[in-house]
């Protein structure tokens, strides 16, 4: 992309002779969508910055050129956590597409921080990580709670993978603010929500996460003070349940949605054979259901 640009900007020969332009003369609106073709690497899209001073004004002035980041210390990553912040500035308010890959403490602060600034344009999120060395166990998981607890206003889909970092992160307070109403997809590896307040949840129509939702007290259940799912998430179409504690815990009350297309309980490793048949069987509602048998 770059190499044509180049090429395009310093004309041949005949070019000057037949008095056409360079691409640095080329309108804005013109220029946009070209420099688009390279947003899927924010630091091309920064390269082309510093071929003029005209590009550059564009590309710090235009926030959806920095609309899909990747973060992390992979091959494949787009930034660094050390360009994360001053490249997600300049997204400015455009809806944005943010994948973060931790490895070590010092990453996943920078990542948690980066998500509490930006979660008010934020559409995709996804956050795997995999800490091992954890300074402080004990509170290792506040930033993260601190990142999910502003609003979400244009948040769609959100991926939460903690399973790799060995902790146990418990969500107790109102998940994005209680406000997250774009929100249509939502998985949770590792994360365990207490007290979920239901307006955040209230147009998820596909849940990937844990079936033991518990409230402050401990006690477990599939539900938080007798919400059932078909409360908590009225708009639900597609439910993935990944593990549970007892089989009591899925049946002692009836819970699910009677307007499931889709369900799935391969993942609750804890329930027996037979107590995944009497599921199978006893409700109506778990249409589709998907069984470890």
């Amino acid at each position: 992309m770059l190499a044509l640009i180049k090429r395009w900007n310093h004309p041949t020969q005949f070019d000057h002779f037949t008095f056409m332009p360079g691409i640095t003369d080329l309108p804005e609106d013109l220029l946009v969508p070209i420099f688009s073709l390279a947003r899927e690497s924010p630091l091309d899209v920064l390269q082309l910055g510093y071929v003029c001073s005209d590009w550059k004004r564009i590309v710090s002035s235009t926030g959806a050129l920095f609309a899909e980041i990747t973060a992390g210390t992979d091959y494949d990553t787009d930034v660094s956590f050390d360009q994360l912040s001053g490249v997600l500035v300049l997204s400015r308010d455009a809806p944005l597409h943010l994948t973060v890959r931790c490895w070590v403490e010092k990453d996943y602060n920078v990542a948690c921080a980066a998500i509490l600034d930006h979660m008010g344009h934020i559409r995709e999120l996804e956050l795997h990580v995999d800490v091992l060395d954890w300074e402080s166990h004990g509170t290792a998981v506040c930033p993260l709670k601190s990142a999910l607890s502003v609003p979400a206003p244009m948040l769609e889909d959100a991926f939460i993978d903690l399973d790799g970092a060995h902790l146990w992160a418990v969500v107790d307070y109102q998940l994005f603010g209680g406000f997250a109403p774009c929100l249509t997809r939502l998985q949770l590896h590792g994360v365990e929500i207490t007290n979920p307040i239901q307006p955040a949840f209230s147009r998820i129509e596909y849940f990937f996460g844990p079936s033991a939702i518990s409230d402050m007290a401990g006690r477990t259940a599939l539900v938080a003070h007798a919400l059932t799912l078909g409360q908590l998430f009225p708009a639900l179409a597609d439910l993935t349940l990944t593990d549970s504690t007892s089989f009591l815990a899925i049946t002692e009350c009836d819970v699910f949605p009677t307007h499931l297309d889709g369900s799935d309980i391969r993942y609750c490793r804890r329930l027996r054979d037979d107590e995944s048949d009497e599921i199978e069987t006893g409700y109506e509602a778990l249409r589709g259901l998907e069984t470890a048998n």
